[in-house]
């Protein structure tokens, strides 16, 4: 009897505790025992842009790198200009003063007999940046751009001319039509550009715009509404 209530208590206990084991849930898991690429996922910033777009019609501020004159200029010759003012794609990336942009000599002519005055056309055409990243450019026009009011940026103005240039006042000197080097010009992108933000530089930050407020309309003065029954005889 004692042989056969041992083995019954041997065969009990282990499976109330079995059963007990069991029944006791696991504990919650934290975040120490997240994998370690979960973790890295968790705590990973945003990644910045690795590439900004330029959008077209920006105004685009330059300067004639050297004299351009009707007595040599020949057609399709290319024409020395650069960033006259720093060109900004973001508040603070952008292409800083300076930076190289191709011109071309679109139509040249010589002063001729009887006082005949030389002819000169001059266009720029693209900023060149890399084999693969180009920002062309539109709407040549000698002088600095009417409206701006930030240094290197302007959106908003009426576009015209053609695809690589319009036509650009001239400096007639003895009969030759002369664009002399420092001259300010301005033009405008063409096409939306997507830039690599490795070709960018850090700017300092782009002033925010000046728009002079208007003084408020004063409301007119309220008439006031007749009494139907004054001057009436009681």
């Amino acid at each position: 009897m004692l042989r056969s209530a041992a083995a019954v208590a041997l065969g009990v206990f282990p499976t109330i505790a079995g059963a007990q084991t069991a029944e006791t849930p696991p504990p919650a898991a934290t975040q120490q025992d997240l994998p370690a690429t979960d973790q890295a996922t968790a705590n990973e910033p945003v990644a910045a842009p690795t590439v900004i777009k330029l959008p077209a019609l920006a105004g685009v501020s330059l300067r004639v790198l050297e004299e351009v004159t009707s007595k040599t200029a020949v057609i399709g010759a290319p024409v020395h200009l650069a960033l006259a003012r720093p060109l900004y794609v973001t508040q603070e990336l952008g292409l800083p003063a300076g930076t190289p942009v191709e011109g071309i000599v679109i139509h040249a002519a010589k002063g001729g007999m009887g006082g005949k005055s030389g002819e000169l056309l001059i266009g720029a055409k693209r900023i060149l940046l890399s084999e693969g990243v180009i920002i062309p450019l539109r709407s040549f026009r000698l002088g600095p751009a009417k409206g701006q009011s930030n240094e290197g940026v302007a959106f908003g103005a009426a576009v015209a001319g053609g695809a690589v240039g319009a036509v650009a006042s001239m400096f007639i000197v003895g009969g030759s039509a002369k664009v002399p080097d420092g001259t300010e010009a301005n033009a405008k992108t063409s096409a939306e550009t997507p830039i690599p933000v490795i070709y960018l530089s850090k700017l300092p930050v782009m002033p925010a715009l000046v728009v002079a407020s208007v003084p408020a309309t004063p409301a007119p003065a309220t008439q006031p509404t007749p009494n139907p029954t004054q001057g009436e005889m009681k």
